[in-house]
């Protein structure tokens, strides 16, 4: 397995996200379960295990994205919008799984030491980090100077509740737009 996480990133060319496998190579080689010569036993028998693999490390991703261990705040906050959370989820548990291959203390808070950077998988990792924390900086700078007179809620709960509100706000002034709301009093005899 050493030999595969060290060799694979040199065999293929840097992928966009949306053309990466599941599971990444250096985690589960695909080469024999593609392969011509596989008998079809075997092959079902590798595509079960290979969707195991990427189903647990989705649900492992975003078992962080809701652990938050320290070294996962190098990837910044975990984004709202799909297509970037779940970038985030993949790059976290492509983390996890590197720091746990190579017995990273728990206690260290950089997602890849740089005793790993170095190296094949740990320097696309590392680079993967820091391409993701510039995307989040980029994006956190673009919402301040969007939003510089509003304060954004601190916990998830007022965040809803100021969307709840929001919402109920907009469907007011569409109603009274519309003629549908009448303003009334409320008596009590």
């Amino acid at each position: 397995m050493q030999r595969r996480i060290e060799t694979a990133p040199a065999d293929q060319a840097p992928v966009s996200a949306a053309d990466r496998p599941a599971v990444p190579a250096w985690i589960a080689d695909r080469r024999v379960l593609d392969a011509a010569g596989t008998d079809p036993a075997w092959r079902d028998h590798l595509a079960e295990r290979y969707e195991y693999l990427a189903v647990r490390l989705e649900e492992r991703g975003t078992a962080i994205a809701t652990e938050q261990p320290d070294w996962a705040q190098q990837l910044g906050d975990v984004p709202a919008e799909s297509t970037l959370r779940q970038e985030w989820v993949r790059l976290a548990d492509e983390v996890d799984v590197f720091r746990d291959r190579y017995k990273v203390d728990p206690a260290q808070t950089q997602a890849i030491p740089e005793a790993y950077r170095e190296r094949g998988v740990g320097a696309e990792l590392a680079a993967r980090v820091a391409a993701l924390q510039e995307t989040a900086w980029a994006q956190s700078a673009r919402l301040n100077t969007s939003e510089a007179g509003r304060q954004k809620p601190p916990t998830a709960l007022k965040a809803m509740r100021a969307a709840n509100r929001a919402t109920d706000d907009r469907q007011r002034e569409v109603q009274r737009a519309a003629g549908l709301m009448m303003d009334f009093e409320l008596r009590t005899p």
